[in-house]
């Protein structure tokens, strides 16, 4: 049937700068199906502590995830993504990563990040070869709007738009993987930036 159709939770722990901070970070973990949508809810709660295990700092945060894929008519799909955190005691380069457009990481503990992307498949290959084991599924294009916000005065917020092409690539039998090319417009400041694409999209 439709509706929840999977749940996770468990914890990770991180350490970083030369072991002197130990991130516990418990998780929780929702998957939700419906005709033509998958969507995927999760939450964090990063916490670090000088007593135990002892961190650098005391630090009790909070961050949340939500991704859509929903199927569009004439065989095309949405993905978005929204990110929500509040975690001030956290360094602002570690919470929010890159939002398309931009050549560096959105700089802020606190705030939200919103992506979303529309792609409608030019070329259909559905061919590979076995050896070594590499499938080319479709070759699409897509336009996007990325968002980042926060209330912190000495935070400026981001956004951009842009259009990309894609190659979806299937490499053994387990990895997806996209190649293609992104041009992205930096509202901002006021200018534009190629990118190359190699890895994953949300």
């Amino acid at each position: 049937g439709y509706g929840l159709s999977s749940i996770y939770a468990g914890f990770s722990i991180n350490t970083k700068e030369d072991y002197t901070r130990k991130v516990w970070t418990p998780f929780l973990q929702a998957g939700f199906t419906y005709p033509y949508t998958n969507l995927v809810l999760k939450g964090f709660l990063p916490y670090e502590t000088q007593d135990f295990m002892a961190s650098d700092r005391e630090r009790t945060g909070w961050q949340a995830l939500a991704q859509l894929h929903q199927q569009l008519p004439l065989h095309s799909e949405l993905k978005a993504v929204a990110q929500f955190a509040n975690d001030p005691d956290a360094e602002d380069d570690e919470v929010f990563g890159r939002i398309r457009g931009y050549d560096k990481n959105f700089y802020s503990n606190q705030g939200a990040v919103f992506q979303a992307s529309i792609y409608k498949p030019l070329l259909r290959i559905r061919q590979g070869i076995w050896a070594p084991q590499i499938y080319l599924e479709d070759i699409s294009a897509g336009v996007f709007y990325d968002l980042a916000l926060t209330e912190r005065k000495n935070v400026t917020s981001q956004h951009a738009y842009g259009a990309e092409l894609l190659a979806e690539l299937g490499v053994a039998y387990n990895y997806a993987i996209n190649l293609g090319d992104r041009y992205g417009f930096n509202v901002e400041k006021d200018q534009g930036q190629v990118d190359i694409i190699f890895g994953t999209l949300f």
